[in-house]
């Protein structure tokens, strides 16, 4: 299965199944390491960001990091995948605090 038509199938059946009931509700944001896994190019270590509806206990989506890119960067299109519903305020970490 073509893993992009996978994707857009499973946020179209969260879209339908979900997303009404999650306004107003606590999404959670993660980045997660897939050890030992290898991307197109063999690099190890394929990097993710996903969401996690915390009260319904459901998985709402993921994003795949760009190659040398950080959590961060991803989690705008992460949110885009559901329209208005996410806002965010996101700021980088700080390094000095």
């Amino acid at each position: 299965m073509n893993p992009t038509d996978f994707a857009n199938a499973f946020s179209d059946w969260v879209k339908d199944s979900y997303i009404e009931e999650l306004a107003g509700q606590q999404i959670n944001i993660d980045g997660k390491s897939l050890r030992g896994s290898l991307d197109k190019k063999g690099n190890c270590n394929v990097h993710i960001v996903h969401s996690w509806a915390h009260e319904k206990g459901v998985l709402i989506g993921q994003y795949k990091t760009k190659e040398k890119s950080n959590e961060i960067t991803a989690i705008p299109p992460l949110l885009e995948q559901f329209g208005n519903l996410f806002s965010s305020n996101l700021r980088p970490p700080c390094n000095t605090c």
